[in-house]
């Protein structure tokens, strides 16, 4: 029945990328906050803007990321990659590494 229910469903992409990625934000979010829910505290949000999302959405979600789980007291990662970085967010305390641009390439072969 839930297959059914899926194929019916007439979301944008976007808004189904959004929906799983919450989707999977509550599930670590569960594990913080309850030692019996055996699950890794640890998720890659790979992309979380994917299938055209736009940079409001993208920057919301990122903002929703950093508002729970700064809200746990436990041990937890969580990594994101994005092409539209919150400007909020865009601090030490939350970026590691190197800004990429199509002038300067994630792989650099010429050095």
């Amino acid at each position: 029945m839930p297959l059914l229910l899926m194929e019916k469903m007439n979301f944008a992409e976007s808004s189904n990328v959004f929906l799983k990625n919450s989707a999977v934000l509550a599930i670590l979010l569960a594990a913080l906050k309850d030692d019996k829910f055996f699950h890794t505290r640890f998720v890659l949000f790979d992309n979380v803007e994917d299938k055209g999302t736009e940079s409001k959405r993208s920057h919301l979600f990122q903002k929703l990321i950093v508002e729970k789980t700064t809200e746990v007291e436990k041990p937890f990662q969580v990594i994101f990659t994005t092409s539209m970085m919150n400007p909020e967010l865009d601090m030490e305390d939350y970026v590691i590494g190197p800004h990429y641009t199509h002038s300067k390439r994630t792989l650099d072969f010429d050095a």
